[in-house]
Order: structure tokens, then sequence, then C-alpha cells
């Protein structure tokens, strides 16, 4: 498994390295040879993971306009220069790109990424933790659904892997969620609103307006949505919640989103590289140039004094 997830890995920096085979100083021509080069990787991709979108969305566009394509290879995904060939990189994006899937609805992305990450070591408690995170904003009853649909037989069959890789330092750390809250009753009590501001004082120094709003005007639901949020990492790195947070806000424009968890993120480790990296890869896959704004706003002034 380790030396199949290596050739994988091996396989998609060669990919994002492979748009230097489009000729962009000419946008006016492009040759068969480029098409082809370029198409090839995907065709394999395609034999191997069983999904045809890829490979059909590329050919559209060298096909009805090549030069737009020669450009858009270029994009290299949105990934900061430091991290293209980052072991931990492909993994991480897989992640991000399955809990907006699981949000968007979209099945065939669902089954893609289950595959992918598969390929890549992940455990089924792994990628079910990206999957539960993803319920926290994702419809609920609606987002599972969709995963069912897409990857609820072949779950059955799901041979776990030997752990892919993550950055240094990136670890599981299930108490670092926790605030103390008293579980054995529904409704938020007195020590359960004191314990969940201390956490956050403590962690990034703030308390968000979405967590005082709650407490407030329904803390039912507060205590319901915190205490699933805590429980969902137990076997993944911790930094991958605050990843997650930063590649969904991106998409959602949610400032106070993007300064939570670029916060948590520097509490937790980060180098600005992994900050960046979900915001600008969810700007090249779902959004363009206008995720960026917020980004600025939030946490421009966080990256400066990282």
């Amino acid at each position: 498994m380790a030396d199949k997830r290596e050739a994988l890995n091996a396989a998609d920096i060669e990919r994002y390295h492979d748009a230097d085979t489009f000729d962009v100083s000419n946008l006016a021509e492009t040759t068969e040879a480029e098409i082809q080069s370029h198409l090839l990787r995907y065709l394999h991709h395609t034999r191997t993971r069983g999904q045809f979108y890829g490979l059909n969305a590329l050919s559209f566009l060298v096909d009805s306009r090549p030069d737009f394509a020669k450009l858009a290879a270029k994009g290299m995904g949105g990934i900061p220069d430091g991290l293209v060939e980052h072991p931990a990189r492909p993994v991480l994006q897989n992640i991000r790109v399955l809990a907006e899937y699981t949000r968007l609805g979209w099945e065939s992305g669902i089954y893609n990424e289950f595959r992918e990450l598969q390929m890549r070591g992940m455990s089924k408690a792994q990628i079910l933790e990206v999957v539960m995170y993803a319920q926290l904003s994702g419809g609920g009853i609606r987002s599972m659904g969709h995963v069912h649909n897409a990857v609820g037989r072949s779950l059955l069959d799901w041979r776990d892997g030997d752990g892919p890789d993550f950055p240094p330092g990136w670890a599981p750390d299930p108490e670092a969620f926790h605030s103390g809250l008293d579980l054995s009753v529904s409704v938020l009590t007195e020590e359960d609103r004191r314990n969940i501001e201390a956490w956050y004082e403590s962690t990034i120094g703030w308390i968000p307006k979405s967590i005082r709003f709650a407490a407030k005007h329904n803390p039912r639901f507060l205590k319901s949505q915190r205490a699933k949020w805590e429980a969902v990492f137990k076997v993944l790195p911790k930094q991958v919640a605050p990843y997650l947070m930063l590649s969904q806000h991106a998409l959602t424009g949610f400032r106070e989103g993007l300064r939570e968890g670029a916060l948590l993120a520097k509490a937790w480790g980060f180098t600005p590289d992994w900050v960046v990296e979900p915001i600008c890869g969810m700007a090249y896959y779902f959004k363009g140039m206008e995720a960026l704004e917020a980004a600025y706003d939030a946490i421009d002034d966080v990256l400066d004094d990282w």
C-alpha cells in the first residue's frame, strides 16, 4: 500500500508539472501532441478510479477552447509554490474537496474522493470524520443521503490503508476540542456557557459572534452543535478542523469564520502556507478571485503577524 501511495503522489506531482507541456506563449495554436499529453494522465486516473468527469471536462475544454485549457493548466490548483511537492498536500486537497462535495451533494465527486483517499492510505474511520464535519453544515440528512448513494455499498468492502501523509506536527488530539460540556443534560447550563467561552478565550483569544448569539437566543442549539463539533475528530489530526474551516468559509465568504479558522490554525501549529492553500485552492475550484476578498479582510493581519 505504501508503494502504491508513493506512486500516486509522484503521479500527482507530475500532473502539475505537466502544465509545462502547453506552450502558453502561443495561445492561437494548440497542437494535437499538446492535447494528448495533457489528457493522457487523466485517462489513467479514469481507469484507476472508475470516474470519467475529469476527463470529460478536460476533453470538452481542449476541444472547445484550447487557449483557455492552456491557461487553466497553469493555475496549479491554487497551490502555493512551497506546497506543490509537499507529500501531505494531495491528501489534504482531497479531504477539503470531499467535505465540499458532501455539502453540495455531488455524488460522483463524493465517490471519487472516497476512492482517492482510500488509495492514499486513509482508514474508513478517518474518512468518515471528514463526512461528519461536513454534516455539521451540509444539510444534515440531505448530505448523508448523498454520501449513502455514492459509497454506501462500497463501504461494506472497505480496506483500511496504512495511513496517509500529514504535515510534521499534525496529530490526533481529541481532548483539544473539549470545552467541558455536561452531556448528561441537553440544556446549556451556566457552567457549560462559561466553559465554552473559556475554551475560545484560551485557544484563540476571542469569542465569535455566532457563539454569543446562540448562547443568548438558542442555547440548546449551541450545546448540540458544539457537542457534535467536539466529537468529530478522534483519529484524524486535530489540525484538519481549522484546515476545513478555512476552506469552507473561503466559499461562504464568512469573514468571522475565516478569522476563527486562521487563529485556531495558528494556535495549533500551522505554517502560513497551510492557511493560504485551502483558501486559494477552493477559490480555484469553486469560486474564483472573489473568495480572496473576504480572506483579505478577515486574516491578512493575522498572516502578517504569524
